[in-house]
């Protein structure tokens, strides 16, 4: 019996082109994340929000990396399978710390945008008077995106 008739083999390899299929559209949804955050990043001063930002561009990239070393293409030799299982291990590992690094990026700009959005209505109606709130939506902490360009 042949290598590619083996059930065993073929689950393995269905298995990794799940995973290979999962890492090219969480790859895709990397890039718009990192465009989003390029353009938002050209508008927003030097302060905190520009750091959170930042970090939040940093784990979408780490995680792009990740996802790349997952979707290398390999040929085996027919009588190279027995290493399946190792390489759909290692891909599943990989995949699983991209795709936190994804959630961490897309968690860190969801906070932002929130945190960003309220405090631009406080300014906009006026309803950040008290120094604190004026303090944490000052240009030094979160800043305004309609500042001066």
């Amino acid at each position: 019996m042949s290598e590619t008739h083996n059930t065993n083999v073929k689950s393995l390899y269905e298995l990794l082109s799940i995973i290979d299929a999962k890492a090219s559209a969480l790859l895709s949804f990397n890039a718009l994340l990192l465009a989003a955050i390029s353009v938002w990043l050209n508008y927003v001063p030097d302060n905190l929000l520009h750091f959170r930002l930042d970090l939040a561009f940093l784990a979408s990239l780490a995680s792009c990396v990740f996802l790349l070393s997952i979707i290398w293409l390999h040929w085996s030799e027919p009588s190279g399978t027995a290493d399946l299982q190792v390489r759909r291990t290692s891909r599943t590992k990989r995949y699983r710390i991209s795709w936190c690094l994804s959630i961490v990026a897309v968690s860190v700009v969801s906070l932002v945008s929130i945190v960003h959005t309220v405090g631009t209505g406080l300014k906009a109606f006026g309803g950040c008077k008290s120094d604190p709130c004026a303090y944490f939506y000052s240009e030094m902490i979160f800043g305004n995106l309609d500042r001066s360009r």
